[in-house]
């Protein structure tokens, strides 16, 4: 055999035996749900009203937000990790994520990735207690979630507004993110809104009718009022009230913070008002020019 016939055929070996060699290589991806997939555990409210915000009730229920997601190319070397943030903090910066630094972000889910499709369950109180890594002595980047309580939900540093979650594949080991999707249909309001103020009773021998001066706040969905049973009535500890007016005490509530805001600030607005029967032992009444925040 020709030298030349020899060399080229002994390239061309050489070059089969480094393809079959060489591991194959897939992309890695990430595909999250609509909105309306996302479910919750305590279905406090409608699906329509803000289905995947968390307010104060949430919060204090232990709410869950489940994510249906579908990975492609991963390996059960890799973990699915969750990052939450506010405002335009880009959780993909291995810098935002690290202890002893100025991380800004706070992991809410992390776990080996060994389905194609899986159900990724985020907890209300972790998105809300934004236990972020800097705030920790420690180096390198988180892997655990630093878990939020009860009272996360009444902190008044709780990250009040819209929240980004950032979904990410990593190595185990390395803090680079592979590949990401963000979630930007979710947001944080555990703040009050502002009381209804001017309450004014008058009535007659079986009813109350009440009105009120709304709050400003253009997130109110309405009020509840609880009173107290007529005199005479059973207690639900089982005690008897004996004296005071038929409707005792009145609770006006805007409700829990709800969503689309931070809870909004004092003030007047319209007036409103309702009636109630001697006999009811709650009511409601719709108020306020853009009624869509959450009832208690």
């Amino acid at each position: 055999m020709p030298s030349s016939i020899r060399v080229r055929l002994s390239h061309a070996l050489f070059a089969a035996a480094l393809l079959s060699l060489a591991a194959p290589a897939y992309a890695q991806s990430i595909s999250l749900p609509q909105v309306s997939a996302v479910s919750r555990k305590q279905p406090l409210r409608s699906s329509k009203q803000y289905s995947t915000w968390i307010n104060r009730a949430d919060c204090l229920a232990n709410d869950d937000l489940t994510f249906p997601v579908v990975l492609a190319g991963y390996t059960s070397s890799m973990n699915l990790q969750v990052w939450a943030a506010t405002g335009a903090t880009d959780c993909t910066q291995v810098t935002e994520r690290q202890f002893g630094g100025t991380a800004r972000c706070w992991l809410v889910y992390s776990e080996t990735t060994t389905v194609q499709k899986p159900n990724v369950v985020i907890r209300a109180q972790d998105v809300v207690a934004h236990n972020t890594p800097s705030a920790a002595a420690a180096s390198g980047t988180s892997d655990e979630v630093v878990r939020g309580s009860d009272a996360a939900c009444s902190a008044s540093d709780s990250p009040n507004g819209g929240i980004t979650l950032t979904f990410m594949l990593v190595n185990q080991g390395s803090p680079d993110a592979l590949t990401s999707q963000k979630f930007t249909s979710t947001g944080v309001d555990v703040t009050p809104p502002a009381a209804p103020t001017a309450i004014k009773g008058s009535g007659g021998e079986s009813r109350i009718h009440l009105e009120w001066t709304d709050a400003l706040d253009t997130d109110i969905q309405g009020y509840q009022f609880f009173c107290d049973p007529p005199p005479g009535a059973v207690l639900p500890d089982g005690g008897l009230r004996v004296q005071g007016p038929p409707l005792g005490t009145l609770a006006a509530d805007a409700g829990p913070a709800g969503v689309g805001g931070s809870g909004g600030g004092t003030g007047a607005g319209g007036t409103t008002s309702t009636v109630l029967d001697s006999g009811a032992t709650d009511a409601s009444a719709v108020g306020g020019t853009d009624p869509h925040r959450l009832a208690r």
